[in-house]
Order: structure tokens, then C-alpha cells, then sequence
């Protein structure tokens, strides 16, 4: 049986969300594998990565050297918010949180229960109200 949508019901996309769903949708099968998400204090920590995702040997053991257990993500130059590049590509960091913490993208922009925008512990995410 198909579900029929009112037109009213249908929210178009803009291309910037396209984009951002596109890149999501890039790295969702590995980003479990290379980051980490502590809920309670709204980290994100770098995995060790496997071979396979680098073009040499040296690139290998220079990254699993220095970035392993440290922190990922940052303030945007702008700090208007925060973001974590995964391959060059940059993404919002309470994005990449829940997505780690519920295994699948939010459907909406996230927002923050208390206002501070760069706390991202899982209490403090809330999907944005239509």
C-alpha cells in the first residue's frame, strides 16, 4: 500500500541540505569505525584507522601516531559553531554526535536544550521543531 502525502505535507530541500546529505551519506558506513562519542561529555575521539584508508605506509603510521585518543572536531575560524573534517570534508559536529548515538543522520537541524550551542552531550540535542 502506498502513503500518499498531502503537498502541504512536503518540505523541498535546498541545495545546501542536499549537499550536507550527500557527505553524510559519503562517510556513513565509516564513521562508526573512526570516531568515538562519549554522550555524557559531548566528545567526539579519534579511532585508530586502518591501513586502507591512507595512501602509504608513512601517512599510516604518522596518523595512528599522533591522532588516536585525542580530540576531534573544532570551532569553525568564524566560532559560530562546530565542526569535524573526516577526509578532508567538513560536517557539523552535533550532526556526526547523533549519528554515533542514535546510528542514523537526523532528519532535521539539530538544536541545543540549554542554548550553548557547542555542548554536545546527548542531553543537551534535540531535533529542531517544525
Amino acid at each position: 500500500m502506498k502513503t500518499i502525502i498531502a503537498p502541504d505535507e512536503v518540505q523541498e530541500k535546498n541545495p545546501q541540505q542536499l549537499q550536507s546529505e550527500r557527505k553524510e551519506q559519503a562517510i556513513d558506513g565509516i564513521v562508526d569505525s573512526i570516531l568515538f562519542y562519549s554522550p555524557g561529555t559531548g566528545c567526539l575521539i579519534w579511532k585508530e584507522r586502518p591501513r586502507w584508508m591512507f595512501k602509504n605506509q608513512q601517512a599510516f603510521i604518522a596518523w595512528n601516531k599522533k591522532y588516536p585518543g585525542s580530540m576531534a572536531g573544532g570551532l569553525t575560524k568564524s566560532k559560530e559553531k562546530m565542526q569535524v573534517a573526516v577526509f578532508d570534508t567538513r560536517f557539523d559536529f552535533s550532526r556526526v554526535c547523533w549519528r554515533l548515538y542514535f546510528g542514523k543522520w537526523p532528519e532535521r537541524r539539530i538544536t541545543s536544550v540549554n542554548g550553548d550551542r557547542y555542548d554536545n552531550r546527548i542531553k543537551n540535542l534535540k531535533l529542531q521543531e517544525l
